[in-house]
């Protein structure tokens, strides 16, 4: 079976500094999918089509989008899935996009801690700037976090947004687009 670890990271962070750092990338997550909204709504192939959408439809269809488990461009999914192993924390990204987290990688955090390119595979070579034995320890580690390959079978799953929050934000969404709402 070929083992693909993609957008992987080892976190210097404690558990505190980690939870800090995920209801701070939920923000930015969740103004990154307004934005996204309104640009479905009035740039998209479909904004006529969503632009005849109620509040409510427009939810369903956001939701029907989430729901299908293929990319698309109102499909908001996105989650962190966090591993401990022999006193480390390791995160593994998906759907989340690269412009919110890159500023925490490496050295580019101050006091807070940060992320170290943790990432593997063994379909292809090692990357010439990693040496061998520390490619060999990453295929070692990542058998042992998730054995059966599903990382949501061997780490703690945060989703990025949630029902409340699609309501929330497609309606300030379509306000931003002037649709009207009377609270």
């Amino acid at each position: 079976m070929s083992t693909k670890i993609y957008n992987a990271y080892k976190a210097t962070y404690n558990i505190e500094q980690l939870m800090k750092f995920i209801k701070e990338l939920k923000k930015d997550y969740l103004k990154e999918c307004k934005r996204k909204i309104i640009n479905c709504r009035t740039h998209s192939s479909r904004n006529e089509e969503y632009k005849k959408m109620s509040y409510f439809e427009f939810i369903d269809e956001v939701k029907k989008q989430m729901n299908s488990g293929i990319q698309s461009e109102m499909n908001i999914s996105a989650s962190i899935c966090v591993f401990f192993y022999e006193n480390n924390i390791y995160i593994q990204f998906f759907e989340v996009p690269y412009k919110l987290y890159k500023n925490k990688i490496k050295t580019a955090s101050i006091g807070g801690g940060f992320l170290i390119d943790f990432h593997f595979q063994n379909s292809t070579d090692c990357p010439g700037e990693i040496s061998e034995k520390e490619w060999k320890h990453r295929e070692k580690t990542w058998e042992l976090i998730v054995p059966s390959g599903v990382p949501s079978d061997s780490g703690l799953v945060f989703n990025l947004i949630n029902t409340y929050d699609v309501c929330y934000i497609v309606k300030e969404a379509l306000k931003e687009c002037g649709v009207k709402f009377y609270d």
